[in-house]
C-alpha cells in the first residue's frame, strides 16, 4: 500500500477516534449543595427526594426543589438561549439521580412536596404504577408531565 495512502488513513482513523469521543460525551446531574435555591421559586432546595434539574446548552444547570417547579419554569420562562439539553429527576426512593426522560411520575395530592407540586419521579415503571395505586396517584410519562 502507498505511504501516503497509510498516512490519510491513520488521520482519518484518529478524527474518527476523536470525534466519536466528542459525540459520546456524558453528561452527569450537577449534585445540590446545602446553600442552593431553586430557578423558579427562590426556595431552599432541601429535600432531594422532591428535586430534579436541567443542564442547558451551554452547561449550566438549573436546580429546582420540586418537580412542579421545574415544569412551571419551563413553561412560563422564555428560556432564549438557555435551551435545556438534559433533564434528570431524583428517584423519590433511592434519592439518587436519574435521566429524566426515562423516569416514570406519579402524581398524587398525598404527596407532600416542597411547593405542593405532588409529583415524585421512579426509575422503574412496576413500582411507580404501585405507588400510584397506593396514594391514589396516576403514572405519568417524561412527556406528559413536562410537554407542552
Amino acid at each position: 500500500m502507498n505511504p501516503q495512502k497509510v498516512v490519510a488513513l491513520w488521520i482519518a482513523l484518529v478524527i474518527a477516534i476523536f470525534l466519536t469521543a466528542c459525540l459520546q460525551k456524558a453528561v452527569d446531574p450537577v449534585e445540590i449543595e446545602a446553600s442552593e435555591m431553586c430557578s423558579y421559586c427562590k426556595m431552599a432546595i432541601s429535600e432531594k427526594r422532591y428535586a430534579a434539574e436541567f443542564i442547558d446548552k451551554e452547561g449550566e444547570a438549573y436546580k429546582f426543589d420540586d418537580l412542579g417547579c421545574m415544569k412551571e419554569f419551563l413553561h412560563t420562562k422564555k428560556l432564549g438561549q438557555n435551551v435545556p439539553q438534559y433533564y434528570f429527576a431524583v428517584d423519590y426512593e433511592t434519592k439518587r439521580w436519574l435521566p429524566a426522560q426515562l423516569a416514570s411520575f406519579v402524581r398524587s395530592s398525598q404527596f407532600k412536596t416542597p411547593m405542593s407540586g405532588g409529583i415524585v419521579a421512579l426509575r422503574e415503571r412496576t413500582r411507580a404504577e404501585q405507588l400510584a395505586q397506593e396514594t391514589q396517584g396516576t403514572v405519568m410519562t417524561f412527556a406528559e408531565v413536562f410537554g407542552p
